[in-house]
């Protein structure tokens, strides 16, 4: 059994409007093993987040390939090990805390007697449990950055990605952030 989480082999996307075609990822290849931490770096428009998409599937390739676990990113069973913090997050306004990590647990068929331990823990452990059931639209960025990051953990992924994790965060918040993703361990792309 190989060691590595991600295998990206010539992975190529190119976005098309009319007659006009940007290629956002030209041939990429890399590798991320178990336990290490990944960056992509660079300038906006640079094809992170493109990257990223195509990595958990929201995208698809033109060219190349994506191997998570030695399997097609397709996989169903792949992607219920993978914790996904995007950019830009969205949720319901009329949703509270808990009701949006309930919701996320069960998408990740967390059986219902373990689902409301698991959204303390995960809840407390990004430091969000004082607000848990007030409505989402009541918090600060940095709080439903944090809300977002308990949902990427909630199912307890196996390999995290995570799309300008820090977004929104004053720079204690930051230091926890770092702090959070050091006990979880694990193997980590993020940019």
């Amino acid at each position: 059994m190989k060691n590595e989480n991600i295998e990206i082999s010539k992975l190529t996307k190119v976005y098309r409007a009319g007659k006009d075609t940007t290629k956002a990822v030209d041939t990429l290849s890399f590798s991320i093993k178990k336990g290490e931490i990944f960056g992509l770096v660079g300038p906006n428009g640079a094809g992170k987040t493109t990257t990223i998409k195509l990595i958990v599937g929201l995208l698809k390739p033109d060219h190349g390939t994506i191997r998570i676990f030695g399997k097609n990113n397709k996989d169903i069973e792949t992607k219920k090990s993978i914790g996904y913090l995007p950019e830009n997050t969205v949720y319901l306004n009329y949703l509270n805390g808990k009701e949006f990590l309930e919701y996320m647990g069960r998408l990740y068929k967390i059986e219902i007697n373990n689902l409301r331990g698991k959204i303390h823990e995960t809840a407390g452990l990004v430091g969000i449990m004082d607000y848990i059931n007030k409505k989402i639209n009541t918090y600060s960025r940095g709080m439903v950055q944090r809300l977002f990051l308990a949902q990427a953990l909630i199912g307890d992924p196996e390999f995290l990605i995570l799309d300008e994790p820090t977004t929104g965060l004053d720079p204690l918040g930051i230091i926890e952030f770092r702090k959070i993703l050091q006990k979880k361990k694990g193997s980590l792309i993020r940019r």
